[in-house]
């Protein structure tokens, strides 16, 4: 059962429920697996930020995450040659706003979620490290 996901949802935001089940094999267990994947790998990302807050039902989750588990779901869903570049770069984005919203610099905006890291970076050291091997050093090796 989906967690954050319905299959309906998903035929909504990411083509049609012909255009998703050609690419399943008419297979709807197929579509339900995807989401599942999706769901999995979008849940990997939020856990140990959000915890329990992470939504435990579709009704609850914001649709900006809907939209990631859509897209990670109909990436699954492409196999072999067939995976467009339009869609592995939805993908690569989508992962990298969750890896971001994993560490805190981005915000799904759930309720009681922790504060987003506004501050600016800090610097460790002001020294350089020392000087490594010279193209000299290394000629009469």
């Amino acid at each position: 059962m989906s967690r954050l996901l319905t299959p309906s949802e998903l035929y909504e935001l990411r083509g049609g429920e012909t255009e998703l089940l050609r690419l399943a094999g008419d297979d709807p267990g197929r579509i339900n697996r995807a989401i599942d994947s999706a769901e999995g790998e979008v849940i990997s990302y939020l856990n140990d930020r959000y915890g329990s807050r992470v939504p435990s039902g579709p009704a609850g989750t914001p649709a900006v995450l809907k939209a990631l588990v859509a897209i990670i779901a109909h990436r699954r869903l492409v196999t072999g040659a067939q995976v467009a570049p339009a869609l592995v770069d939805e993908y690569l984005q989508a992962t990298t706003f969750l890896s971001r919203v994993a560490r805190g610099g981005a915000s799904l905006d759930l309720p009681g979620a922790p504060a987003v890291d506004r501050s600016p970076g800090q610097m460790l050291s002001n020294s350089l490290p020392p000087a490594g091997l010279s193209r000299e050093a290394l000629e009469g090796m």
